[in-house]
């Protein structure tokens, strides 16, 4: 979901172990700044849907799995779909799915000053992903489950702790 921590997430997963940083949605930037589109929120959740109406639930995955070296370890920020999942599995052997549960006004108070959105602006987009994308059943999949409803400094923590489980189960 919007504001859960992914991004932040995946920049502490790149500074203290290594990984590269892949953001489904900049296959969407790409995009839209081929066809001149604003990149704002909604035109790229949109952008994303008329993409999937014409290639597929896995466009976006694909797309972004061209650019994967198979010799580094990566960190994806924003899968939204089932498909979009299998799609990855299919090109990273050692993938591992993983849910940030984060409060619903937590998320909203995270908000960017650039991001002006009212609330309701900002809950619509969940409702876009959970149901036109089935970003519901994306979260239903997710291997594990962290929760970031507190600091910085917990989070790292309980990504850790992540890391290390990962890691001793692939021992």
């Amino acid at each position: 979901m919007a504001r859960c921590g992914k991004d932040t997430m995946a920049a502490y997963l790149k500074e203290k172990y290594g990984y590269e940083i892949l953001v489904f949605s900049d296959v969407l930037v790409e995009e839209a700044e081929k066809i001149g589109l604003e990149p704002t929120k909604m035109n790229l959740s949109i952008l994303g849907d008329e993409l999937r109406a014409a290639e597929g639930n896995a466009v976006v995955a694909k797309r972004l799995m061209k650019k994967i070296d198979k010799e580094k370890e990566y960190v994806l920020s924003g899968v939204r779909s089932p498909e979009e999942v299998y799609a990855v599995q299919n090109e990273m052997l050692d993938f591992h799915l993983v849910y940030i549960d984060t409060e619903r006004s937590t998320r909203f108070k995270r908000r960017k000053p650039e991001d002006p959105q009212s609330e309701e602006e900002f809950f619509e987009r969940d409702g876009r992903d959970i149901q036109n994308k089935g970003l519901g059943k994306v979260i239903e999949m997710a291997d594990y489950t962290i929760s970031n409803n507190s600091s910085v400094e917990e989070f790292y923590k309980k990504i850790d702790e992540l890391v290390k489980k990962i890691q001793s189960e692939n021992e």
